[in-house]
């Protein structure tokens, strides 16, 4: 049975975990996420034995990471395996953590011994014992057509008579259906032979009363809602067309504030290391270029050209495609895992995204001396893809808000918020950074806590 986790990084302040560990009921799982250079492990524990855990640790003067404070380097790391490796068969006898790439997708847990329900019908009744007579009379049951005593008998009802009054215990009553009719008032028909209602229509003009060859407009006079362009032989039905991103890296593994280029460009297939990737939309037919815009959203990076492109796709050769993105690495002293996220909208529809997994690592490791164990997650390397299914012929939404995790670390509450839009709005230049403070699901617990405290 998969069920779901809270992720806690073993690099945070014992004092917010105790944080998070008391907003979760005591038997939550609970998955530690330990960062060994470039690679991840994992610890299993329960919520309530986690706590009384960290409730007996002596209090120090700089307080301690969650990590040290457990001594996870000698306790054993929980199994962990990917979702696309396991088929339904796998999943029952799995116990672990499962993974998509290193991201934590649950816990399955030991399937609970199902509990037959009691056989149905009255309990059997207890045999009396030898010579002993019978607690009461007898009575012999009622012979086939009898009816019970409570229950008139008599003639059968004539044709077009009121139907009979019910009598106790003949049947369910029948809940009245529409008004209510007083006594002596003729009887409504069965519910089965009732004629069925009149649809209503709404007073006034409706959509349906403008004319066919009208051309609609959003948004005031001269902006058209992009109707099909006809093709040389006159057909205008959309076509579906679809492609691959790839995100092109010289190297998985930067230095701080190293200068590099990332490649954008489209192919046929999914790439290598490219993570989802899929662009997909609907196209009138004969279209020989797409034009796509592309937001790039990285955590810490510097963009010195901006963080918004246009790239034109040419249908018939997606080799030609490409664009040349200049991005500056975070300029850190410690070991940073993160992701290149390339978001891709086709006339203000999103169409796509890609991720790119990079680190960027300082010349000296700051676990010097400490090598990852066989059982480690490597961080650089592709996942299960994922795609973005948008109804790509609607029309597009006067704002699109893209939020975006490229850190992936599900132990912390930092996002960025992507804006677009097809109208001349004002809009951010540049992804914006929110910090939640908590997870994903600590800050939405939080959320309606405070609202049920209000209501």
């Amino acid at each position: 049975m998969l069920r779901s986790a809270v992720v806690l990084d073993a690099g945070m302040p014992l004092q917010g975990a105790r944080t998070r560990l008391f907003a979760q009921p005591e038997d939550a799982h609970i998955v530690v996420r330990t960062q060994v250079g470039i690679e991840l492990t994992f610890h299993l524990f329960r919520a309530g034995a986690l706590l009384d855990q960290v409730r007996c640790l002596p209090a120090t003067a700089e307080e301690p990471r969650l990590g040290d404070a457990l001594h996870l380097r000698l306790l054993p790391q929980a199994p962990v395996a990917q979702l696309a490796d396991l088929d339904r068969a796998a999943l029952r006898a799995y116990h672990g953590i499962v993974l998509d790439g290193p991201a934590v997708v649950g816990v399955v847990t030991a399937r609970p011994p199902r509990q037959e329900p009691p056989p149905a019908g009255p309990p059997p009744a207890v045999p009396p014992s030898a010579g002993a007579p019978p607690s009461g009379p007898v009575e012999p049951p009622p012979a086939a057509g009898d009816a019970p005593p409570s229950v008139p008998v008599g003639p059968a009802p004539s044709p077009g008579a009121p139907p009979p009054a019910r009598a106790p215990g003949r049947g369910p009553w029948r809940l009245p259906i529409g008004r209510t009719r007083s006594a002596g008032a003729t009887p409504s028909p069965d519910v089965g032979e009732r004629p069925a209602p009149r649809k209503m229509s709404p007073p006034g003009p409706t959509r349906s009363a403008q004319p066919a060859g009208a051309a609609a407009t959003r948004g005031g006079a001269g902006q058209a809602l992009r109707p099909p362009v006809p093709s040389a032989g006159g057909d205008a039905r959309p076509v579906p067309w679809q492609a691959w991103a790839s995100v092109e890296l010289e190297k998985d593994v930067l230095a701080p504030g190293e200068a590099f280029e990332l490649g954008i460009g489209l192919a046929h297939e999914a790439q290598p290391d490219v993570v989802g990737g899929l662009i997909a939309t609907v196209l009138p037919a004969g279209t020989s270029e797409v034009p796509l815009d592309i937001t790039i959203v990285a955590d810490g990076f510097e963009a010195p050209a901006g963080w918004h492109y246009r790239l034109v796709a040419d249908v018939t050769d997606l080799a030609k495609t490409r664009l040349t993105i200049p991005l500056v690495a975070p300029r850190d002293h410690v070991t940073r895992l993160t992701v290149l996220e390339v978001h891709f909208a086709h006339r203000g529809v999103p169409c796509g995204v890609a991720f790119r997994r990079v680190a960027v690592q300082p010349p000296v490791r700051e676990e010097a001396g400490m090598r990852p164990p066989a059982s480690a997650i490597p961080w650089i390397g592709a996942a299960t893809a994922a795609t973005v299914n948008v109804d790509a012929a609607a029309l597009p939404p006067d704002l699109t808000i893209t939020i975006s995790k490229p850190d992936g670390n599900e132990a912390t509450g930092r996002y960025y918020w992507s804006f677009s839009s097809p109208h001349l709005l004002s809009l951010p230049d540049a992804p914006v950074p929110t910090d939640l403070g908590d997870d994903a699901r600590t800050f939405a617990g939080r959320v309606i806590q405070l609202i049920t405290r209000a209501e």
